[in-house]
């Protein structure tokens, strides 16, 4: 009889049973881990288009020393120093790259599984970490935000990281350093670690009671967590309470926008699971769904307090409240953001809740099978479907030019790459003279050895609604003029500048380092602080591609050079 079999009672047949040594549990933890790294790396292997704020936020990391990081950024971009620190650090060791600017991101989003996976079976039980791992391995939201050069994955990792740190010290644990160190640090890698912060001291003031002041413990983490606020608040304040700033997020303020995006953004996590919605969940305003939400993460509370867990509780509440009460101050815009940050408490909740309801032997069995063969069976198909839907048919237009520039280009032209991203930030309205002009000044845009689209047709659509923003020298290649009576202020601010002068000497700067990579970005009113964009792009020599969209708006996308013929440089 061998070691998988049971003995026969009488007639019986001998019943198999897991071979000794393997626990199907753990095995179906670490598939579910595997699948997650493995969506995470994929991603990243596709080397997706850089959007705008991307674009924004990179330009200024490759543009800038590690001193000058910690001061105010260009292109209207308020991030964390020590997270611009990392990134720079990234981009300098591996080269300039979409990847290597990346780096930082995908890392962080491996390692949030694994700190999500501890923190699971800390508070819950055995069976969480699988139920946990079920929901956000196959995340759109959290890969997507693995492979992006923003601070947003680093959120909601800093978010869990605290609250796995505050749950060791408040079970026993020695954390005699790593607390106080965490809570120095992560407020310069992640602006929300501010608010987790708050949480974390007072569960630990309620954790130690009326001794709490006596605590050396206490006063070092409180001590360390108002050290790194105030340097990431000197280092952020500027940027991010100018007038545009304000303006741009005023819809977003508690409490006027808490309401739609929590709606949109946070619950539309849970609909997009396994990249699709699964049935009944394509709605994310269904009429079931917020209070079925708040029914099981109130059986999660119930679920924690039983298991006293009372004060880590409050390092869950706390940082919602006091995010919401600085979006309420009108300084931290809370609406689109908060469901980032409070991802790892929701999710713990979620599944604590779960166990609490559902009978012990299916508290995790039911819905971890249930999420990982959406994960299996439809990540791969509907992954290709969620792309290609922010993807309009219209894109086959500018394949088709792009097909004929190749056909016509000379062998001894320049190569260029076209990456095509995911598209949903592309379609942005061309209504005004002011925003065709800006489209035109990238669609006219050359190669140092003459202009991009031969075929005149091409700029038809544009040629109607706007005016000239280039001329064109003997021999081709754009020269940018300074103005143009195109360029009419709205809001008391040209939609673009396009300095010659001042386009040269940014073009320079960045060529290099920007070269290997390729850009994606909308074309819309920029404020004032990112004029220089579109005309450092433009100035810089690289490939722009457009679009008709269902509604007739254009959109474009741009890339840099992957290759440049030698001794060729950008029309000055």
């Amino acid at each position: 009889m061998t070691g998988s079999e049971e003995p026969m009672a009488g007639n019986e047949r001998p019943r198999l049973r897991p071979p000794a040594g393997i626990d199907p549990l753990r095995l179906a933890t670490l598939l579910t881990l595997a699948l997650g790294i493995g969506f995470r790396l994929a991603d990243a292997l596709e080397r997706r288009s850089f959007w705008v704020d991307e674009a924004s936020l990179a330009l200024n990391v490759m543009s800038r020393g590690f001193t000058d990081l910690f001061r105010d950024l260009d292109l209207a971009q308020v991030a964390p120093p020590l997270y611009l620190a990392l990134v720079r650090g990234s981009f300098l060791l591996t080269g300039p790259s979409e990847t290597s600017l990346r780096t930082v991101s995908l890392v962080t989003g491996i390692l949030l599984l694994f700190i999500m996976v501890s923190l699971a079976r800390m508070l819950v039980g055995r069976g969480a970490p699988l139920l946990v791992l079920a929901v956000l391995a196959p995340m759109p939201w959290l890969i997507r935000y693995s492979n992006e050069v923003k601070p947003y994955i680093v959120d909601i990792f800093a978010a869990a990281l605290l609250l796995w740190l505050t749950a060791r010290v408040l079970s026993g644990h020695r954390e005699r350093w790593s607390l106080p160190l965490a809570l120095f640090l992560l407020p310069l890698v992640s602006l929300p670690a501010i608010f987790c912060g708050a949480g974390v001291l007072c569960a630990l003031v309620v954790h130690h009671g009326r001794g709490a002041l006596r605590e050396r413990t206490v006063w070092t983490a409180a001590a360390a967590w108002l050290l790194g606020s105030g340097l990431t608040f000197l280092f952020t304040k500027n940027p991010s309470q100018t007038a545009w700033s304000l303006h741009y997020w005023e819809g977003s303020f508690a409490f006027r926008g808490l309401a739609d995006g929590y709606v949109q953004r946070f619950l539309a996590f849970y609909a997009e699971l396994a990249f699709v919605p699964p049935p009944g969940l394509r709605d994310v305003r269904a009429p079931w769904l917020i209070p079925g939400a708040v029914v099981l993460v109130g059986a999660g509370v119930v679920h924690l307090w039983r298991r006293g867990q009372r004060a880590l509780l409050l390092a869950m509440l706390v940082p919602v409240l006091a995010g919401l009460a600085a979006s309420a101050a009108h300084r931290f815009p809370m609406a689109p953001r908060l469901w980032m940050w409070i991802l790892p408490s929701y999710t713990v909740l979620l599944a604590a809740g779960v166990f609490l309801l559902l009978p012990r032997r299916t508290g995790w069995v039911t819905p971890a099978v249930v999420l990982l063969l959406w994960a299996v069976a439809f990540g791969p198909r509907a992954r290709w479907a969620y792309y290609q839907s922010h993807s309009p048919a219209h894109d086959r237009i500018a394949d088709r030019v792009l097909a004929e520039l190749d056909h016509q280009r000379k062998p001894d032209e320049p190569v260029w790459v076209h990456v095509r991203g995911s598209a949903e930030y592309l379609a942005e309205r061309v209504r005004t003279p002011e925003d065709g002009a800006a489209l035109r000044a990238l669609l006219l845009a050359s190669s140092p050895g003459g202009p991009l689209y031969r075929n005149d047709s091409v700029m038809r659509p544009v040629d109607a609604q706007t005016e000239p923003l280039l001329t064109w020298r003997d021999g081709g290649g754009p020269v940018l003029l300074a103005r143009s009576s195109a360029m009419r202020e709205r809001d008391q601010h040209p939609v673009t500048s396009l300095d010659p002068d001042w386009a040269r000497t940014e073009a320079a700067r960045i060529r290099t380092a920007a070269d290997p990579c390729a850009w994606t970005f909308m074309i819309d009113a920029l404020p004032p602080e990112r004029e220089g964009l579109l005309a450092a792009l433009a100035a810089s020599g690289g490939r722009a591609t457009w679009r008709l969209d269902d509604r007739g708006t254009l959109a474009a996308r741009w890339c840099f050079a992957r290759e440049r013929t030698r001794g060729t440089e950008p029309a000055s």
